[in-house]
């Protein structure tokens, strides 16, 4: 048989269980990493700088 691993087929389920936690480890991992890359990107987007004319106010007011 072509690409037969020699295993039966419990040991073969034991190998692909234990991949697939491994797997799964690496998975979370990132998606936790992405979660926080994008609540970091949403909090940076939140900082909005003044419009000019707000800019210009302020500057007024500073002569008071």
């Amino acid at each position: 048989m072509r690409g037969d691993s020699g295993m039966s087929d419990s040991s073969f389920m034991k190998s692909h269980k234990i991949m697939q936690k491994k797997s799964q480890k690496s998975i979370d991992k990132f998606d936790q990493e992405y979660k926080i890359e994008a609540m970091r990107k949403r909090w940076e987007s939140r900082k909005v700088e003044p419009t000019v004319w707000e800019k210009i106010v302020s500057w007024i007011r500073s002569f008071k």
